[in-house]
């Protein structure tokens, strides 16, 4: 007799395999056929529920990706995805964090390169909408760090927000393709590549673009670095920013929120 882990296994297992893969078949000796439904059928009824589940809270996630390739092609992508990538968690608002990375292996979306990049923006701007608010910076509590330690300081990036690095001008890809978006709806992709800071104030969401020294800053902080190596990758990446210059707006701006030794 099977334990019961084992039949949990081989049901999650059977969900997401081929319709008639080895676990669907030893699965099926567990459950009770009922008039004109096979064993075979139970699990389809449950498959094709739980697909479609992961496939619309990525169309949600998702909705630039799929306004850009349509319905049906988004609709195959995404089936394709979560027959992939079964769900680990019961929260569906953590489910679809590298479909940007299967986006830049499927073949078929190969046409429009941009593509991935467009899904890694909407799964920052995703996961910034839910994140923690953070309380701002205490400029008095940073200013009590003795002389000699500043340099060890290790500065933290609000918990809603996130950086974000593209070889396309995937903010403009996703402003023209906003519902309420009423203006110009060319986009060049020869206009470059274009880094972003995704963050939230408030109720109220932002997408800036960022000049090369507040980027370094940004990813060397996010990176884990203390002050005086933030400083050093500054000098080395964007040698005429100014760390006296940039780190207050950080703060001020509240992208920055706390700090550590």
């Amino acid at each position: 007799m099977s334990s019961l882990r084992h039949i949990q296994a081989l049901f999650c297992e059977s969900i997401f395999e081929d319709q008639s893969g080895s676990a669907v078949n030893e699965l099926s000796r567990y459950i009770t056929p009922r008039p004109g439904l096979s064993p075979q059928d139970h699990v389809k009824i449950y498959r094709r529920s739980v697909l479609a589940k992961l496939a619309e809270a990525l169309s949600e996630i998702y909705p630039v990706c799929l306004k850009l390739v349509g319905e049906a092609f988004f609709s195959a992508m995404a089936h394709t995805f979560v027959r992939q990538t079964p769900s680990r968690s019961p929260d569906l608002g953590e489910y679809g964090h590298d479909f940007g990375d299967f986006i830049e292996g499927f073949e078929p979306a190969a046409t429009l390169p941009y593509l991935p990049d467009v899904a890694r923006l909407e799964w920052a701007w995703h996961r910034v909408y839910h994140a923690e608010a953070a309380e701002p910076l205490d400029p008095e509590s940073l200013a009590r760090v003795p002389a000699d330690q500043q340099g060890r300081i290790r500065f933290h990036l609000a918990p809603s927000s996130r950086l974000l690095k593209s070889i396309y001008p995937v903010h403009r890809i996703w402003q023209v393709n906003q519902t309420e978006y009423d203006g110009d709806g060319r986009v060049d992709l020869d206009d470059g590549g274009i880094r972003l800071l995704v963050w939230r104030q408030g109720f109220d969401m932002h997408i800036n673009p960022l000049d090369e020294g507040t980027w370094y800053v940004l990813k060397s902080c996010r990176d884990g670095n203390d002050f005086a190596t933030v400083c050093e990758n500054l000098e080395q990446r964007a040698p005429n920013a100014d760390i006296s210059a940039i780190l207050p707006e950080l703060v001020e701006r509240g992208w920055i929120s706390s700090f550590s030794l």
